[in-house]
């Protein structure tokens, strides 16, 4: 459920990563709720005039809040791990994406600048990610359970087809995205790719 969650806000969110840098840090009039809320944080808010630099920026922010849902993953996976006790698998993971991470800056700073350093980082995670996950698996006997990945790929094209959707209708961005993410757990609810009898039954155990 977390992973899905962190999906469906992830890729909702990458997919008007344009509207959101411009609404955050277009125009500085603090006439939108967006700007207002930065201003009551920072005291200031600097504006981005070039529409190059929205267009850079947003691309970084598309990569950047795209790492959310390799990092959701790894909570969920890493903690298994933490408590089978398996640091050394661990701390060897984490030392292969820091590798892979100062390489990668390394290389790709100087040619693409911040947008590299963001392309990177969620290569990072991603690679990171998928090695904790081949461990668990390895580590607890996890079997692969093809209805399951049926279910999950069902949800998300069905996710993927109605955010496209909402992309091309004429209701503002922000309830586009607001809508794109309660349709994803529509689906998922009807998929039974997120368990409400189950999620009722564990919140029930933890109250009583």
């Amino acid at each position: 459920m977390l992973i899905l969650t962190s999906v469906f806000i992830a890729v909702s969110c990458a997919a008007f990563s344009t509207e959101i840098i411009s609404a955050l840090y277009g125009k500085v009039d603090g006439t939108n709720m967006a700007q207002r809320i930065l201003l009551s944080f920072n005291g200031e808010l600097s504006g981005i005039q070039n529409p190059a630099e929205v267009a850079l920026s947003a691309d970084i922010f598309m990569y950047v809040i795209l790492n959310f849902i390799p990092i959701s993953a790894l909570y969920v996976y890493g903690t298994l791990l933490t408590a089978a006790g398996e640091m050394k698998s661990l701390n060897i993971t984490a030392a292969i994406g820091v590798v892979i991470n100062l390489g990668g800056n390394f290389l790709l700073i100087p040619i693409y600048g911040p947008l590299g350093s963001a392309i990177i980082s969620l290569l990072t995670q991603s690679i990171v990610c998928l090695l904790q996950i081949a461990l668990a698996t390895k580590k607890f006997s996890l079997h692969f359970d093809w209805s399951h990945l049926f279910k999950n790929l069902l949800t998300l094209t069905i996710f993927g087809a109605s955010l496209y959707l909402l992309q091309q209708s004429t209701i503002p961005w922000p309830l586009q995205i607001t809508a794109a993410i309660c349709v994803g757990f529509a689906i998922a609810i009807v998929t039974k790719t997120i368990p409400l009898p189950g999620i009722s039954k564990l919140l029930k155990s933890k109250t009583s």
